[in-house]
């Protein structure tokens, strides 16, 4: 089964070098920003309401939680454990694919964590938290303890940072700082190395490539080759990109779909 995903992600950017993007549909409804799950699932998220849509656009479900504020990040690398995380209250839900609450909501000033400015899911039910006061990647196991801490990171490397997104994948844990790069971790929460790439709000890791948009294109870098293959997108005004089977834009007028032929 992972051979056969692999393989559908090579076509797939083999298709976007050579083929043109079809507008499928265009949903109408707008929002903060989007992400996807490997099914194609889309996940819109405005404000303090995520709506989700299957892959062909078709509206499926909301979740909304009037006490929390507004979501700042949602992590659906798990389609069955959807993390959300609300910044401004310190609480992470998480949500089963029906988006209802699944267990109970996870308060960061419990943890004392409560500064706690990034946060994503982790291996074994876990979760990573980044945490500026102490500069450090912290992990939570499943029984809300913290198991694993990257030191401070400011002594690691030399620096200040000022990160905007943390992301967990293939056993590597990913910190975007974008002054300085993408930071990878290994799973126990030790600096491997900084890939040069700057001023990135997000990216996507599928397999081996690294997604990212920039001036209307789509970059895919390639983490084991170092090769690149950049791509030009059918728009340029977006504020949001997903590539699964298909490659979804947020746009002011809804999200757009488009397959490539």
């Amino acid at each position: 089964m992972k051979y056969i995903f692999k393989l559908l992600i090579l076509i797939l950017f083999v298709s976007f070098q050579s083929s043109e993007f079809i507008l499928e549909r265009t949903i109408n409804a707008t929002g903060n920003f989007i992400t996807t799950d490997k099914f194609g699932n889309i996940y819109l998220i405005d404000g303090n309401k995520l709506t989700k849509f299957d892959n062909s656009g078709k509206q499926e479900k909301t979740y909304c939680n009037m006490n929390a504020g507004n979501i700042s990040f949602v992590d659906a690398e798990n389609p069955l454990k959807i993390l959300v995380f609300h910044q401004d209250f310190g609480q992470i839900d998480f949500l089963d694919n029906t988006l209802s609450l699944s267990g109970s909501s996870i308060s960061l000033e419990n943890l004392r964590l409560e500064q706690s400015s990034l946060v994503c899911s982790s291996y074994d039910n876990g979760l990573w938290v980044y945490n500026p006061n102490s500069f450090q990647l912290i992990r939570i196991d499943k029984y809300l303890k913290i198991n694993l801490e990257s030191g401070n990171l400011t002594q690691t490397l030399g620096y200040n940072i000022n990160p905007n997104f943390l992301i967990e994948k293939n056993n590597k844990v990913y910190l975007n700082a974008p002054e300085h790069g993408i930071l990878v971790f290994d799973r126990y929460g030790a600096y491997l190395k900084t890939i040069p790439f700057y001023n990135l709000t997000s990216f996507q890791l599928k397999e081996d490539l690294l997604l990212y948009s920039k001036n209307s294109k789509i970059i895919s870098y390639n983490l084991k080759t170092l090769e690149e293959t950049i791509t030009d997108l059918p728009l340029k005004n977006f504020s949001s990109l997903r590539i699964e089977q298909k490659l979804f834009l947020l746009t002011e007028k809804g999200i757009k779909i488009y397959s490539v032929e």
